[in-house]
């Protein structure tokens, strides 16, 4: 699971967003890209 890459990517540039919400962001896009392609 490439959450540490993401994590120090984001980690750095998630200094002013908020960490939930970028977290829950990505999570979803990530499984309708695999699950819900249809939408």
């Amino acid at each position: 699971m490439p959450l540490s890459t993401k994590k120090t990517s984001i980690g750095l540039s998630n200094n002013s967003r908020p960490k939930n919400k970028n977290k829950r962001h990505h999570w979803k896009r990530y499984r309708g890209q695999g699950k819900s392609h249809h939408g």
